[in-house]
């Protein structure tokens, strides 16, 4: 199993642009089975997640574990939790 850490700084590289697209350029390259992301949410507003869910599932076979407060974050606290769909059947607890 390979599990890989990754702030992505939400979606915002080093060029100021916020590329969504690049970040799942690179989890493709890093292929792990769990990806934990750090700020996978916008810092404002609503605090949606910047990441295009549909893309990451169907091109990539990700599913991501249900653990946001929010309705339309990624993540608990803007942190997130990828799994491979055939790890998707394992129970997620939430915090709360």
């Amino acid at each position: 199993m390979r599990i890989a850490s990754y702030n992505i700084r939400k979606a915002v590289g080093l060029d100021w642009r916020r590329d969504p697209e690049r970040i799942v350029d690179v989890l493709a390259e890093i292929d792990a089975d769990v990806i934990v992301l750090q700020e996978a949410d916008k810092r404002v507003g609503t605090r949606a997640g910047v990441l295009p869910l549909d893309h990451l599932e169907t091109e990539l076979g990700y599913i991501m574990a249900d653990v946001s407060l929010r309705p339309l974050s990624h993540g608990w606290h803007g942190n997130a939790i990828l799994l491979r769909s055939d790890f998707a059947d394992h129970e997620v607890h939430k915090f709360e």
